[in-house]
């Protein structure tokens, strides 16, 4: 007589060994069809089932009008209307084949792979069910609500939400079109890095960022662009000028928060038609049209602005824009402004104070004021000819221009002021200058900036348009 124990043990083998039986039998591929016929050729047998075929395994099922299976290779092609559901995705193909043991399709006819969010297209590519991945190749298309991804290369990680793309990558969304040669993308976190080749691009700022590395992070606002940047925003003023700001630097960060700013560091080399600067950090304020830069205490040279033949420096300084046209320049603490008198070698109008700011009429200089500790050095002129010079100091000041020339000088406060004639400065014009008078010779220049890849990248930019449903920016066909 069997013990009651034991009795108990081998009902519970013989269900375990039922359970065991069963999910191996879920998991070995099984088709039907309208018909079936067992064939065998050159020693491998194989079977074709034709009409409303339906393959499963496990959770999959596929769905074709004809399958041929291997069925000692573990093996089927799949023909005609193939369509493969897994949970919540579903891949479609003209023609394809599937592997039993690690649960793969495969297709060179054209592949398609939707879930609910994204669609993935391409040329030919693998899916393999078990680890939720795709690898596409040839003429990939990744598309969501918000975005789309192409490139020659991409692997995609379901779980991670993450796509991998390599060659010719592109990635547009609602507001940028981006080009690498490679790059990682993060869906629904909305997060990208792109590496070497990087071309950024924003139609409606009228904006292109190049460099060998970005970073983005589209929940926050946040980029980082590093490996040589340059920064170029193409914009047209109200008379319908063409006017281009040239930025570049070591490192770059955009914020699209309330401020929208963007800030260069490191060696920064700025141009637009009318000044130039260099400095070690530069931040633009694109909904103020406002630039500001100031002195870092590891820099041993302060910021300094060129425009047109005047040159200023100081340890802040701010650029304030007006449709597109230079309205201010303030320097402050330890300003310092110097002017070459048009067709002379060394006769520059100096002057230095606390504070210097530079008001503008239509881009050109009307009045400056000077405030806190003001000094000063100005030639005049009689009919054109040289006539001396004027050096005064104060409290405060203002100066007035009229044709780019001064023509008026109004000081306040503590005013000393002498006059030195023409005699005595002839060819002693470099004994006249004020203390901290430096000439920085390094302006950066246009060409400077326009290298064979800028060029291109800006035709570029004119070629990207907006969708008809606004989804994203594409390229003109």
């Amino acid at each position: 007589m069997i013990p009651a124990y034991k009795k108990y043990l081998l009902f519970i083998l013989f269900l375990l060994a039922g359970l065991g039986e069963s999910i191996a039998q879920n998991n070995k591929m099984q088709i039907t069809g309208d018909s079936l016929k067992q064939i065998e050729e050159n020693g491998m047998r194989y079977r074709e089932v034709i009409g409303k075929v339906i393959i499963t395994q496990g959770n999959l099922k596929i769905n074709c009008d004809k399958a041929i299976h291997y069925f000692e290779k573990g093996e089927a092609e799949l023909i005609g209307n193939v369509i493969a559901v897994q949970d919540t995705i579903s891949i479609k193909t003209p023609r394809g084949y599937y592997y039993e043991e690690t649960r793969t399709t495969f297709s060179e006819w054209g592949i398609e792979l939707n879930d609910s969010h994204y669609t993935l297209k391409a040329k030919k590519g693998y899916y393999y069910f078990n680890e939720k991945k795709a690898d596409f190749t040839d003429d990939v298309s990744l598309t969501d609500r918000n975005s789309v991804m192409r490139a020659k290369n991409l692997s995609y990680f379901r779980e991670e939400n993450k796509a991998v793309a390599v060659g010719s990558v592109m990635i547009a969304d609602t507001s940028s079109v981006i080009y690498a040669d490679s790059l990682e993308h993060f869906r629904e976190k909305k997060v990208s890095h792109g590496f070497r080749n990087v071309k950024i691009f924003n139609p409606k700022n009228r904006t292109v960022i190049l460099s060998n590395e970005f970073r983005n992070i589209d929940s926050t606002g946040y980029a980082s662009i590093t490996g040589k940047p340059l920064f170029v925003q193409v914009d047209t003023t109200a008379d319908g000028k063409q006017d281009t700001l040239y930025i570049s630097a070591r490192t770059m960060e955009a914020y699209q928060d309330s401020t929208d700013r963007f800030v260069a560091t490191d060696s920064v080399k700025m141009f637009r038609s009318n000044f130039a600067a260099l400095n070690n950090l530069t931040t633009l304020f694109r909904k103020e049209d406002k630039i500001f830069t100031y002195r870092l205490e590891s820099d041993l040279n302060p910021p300094v602005i060129w425009y047109e033949d005047s040159q200023m420096f100081g340890d802040s300084i701010t650029l304030g824009m007006k449709e597109k046209k230079l309205k201010l320049i303030e320097v402050v603490q330890n300003a310092f402004m110097l002017s070459l008198n048009e067709g002379q070698q060394f006769r520059y109008d100096q002057m230095s104070g606390r504070k210097i700011l530079i008001h503008f009429t239509e881009g050109e200089i009307n009045r400056i004021d000077v405030d806190g500790a003001l000094l000063s050095i100005y030639y005049l002129y009689e009919e054109k000819e040289p006539n001396g010079l004027v050096k005064a100091s104060s409290e405060r000041g203002k100066m007035f221009f009229k044709e780019k020339k001064i023509d008026d000088v109004k000081l306040y406060g503590s005013v000393v002021s002498e006059y030195h004639p023409e005699n005595v400065i002839l060819g002693k014009e470099k004994d006249f200058t004020l203390p901290g008078f430096i000439i920085y010779p390094a302006k950066p220049r246009r060409e400077d900036f326009l290298t064979d890849k800028i060029k291109d990248a800006l035709k570029l930019l004119d070629e990207i348009i907006i969708n008809k449903d606004g989804k994203y920016p594409n390229l003109k066909k």
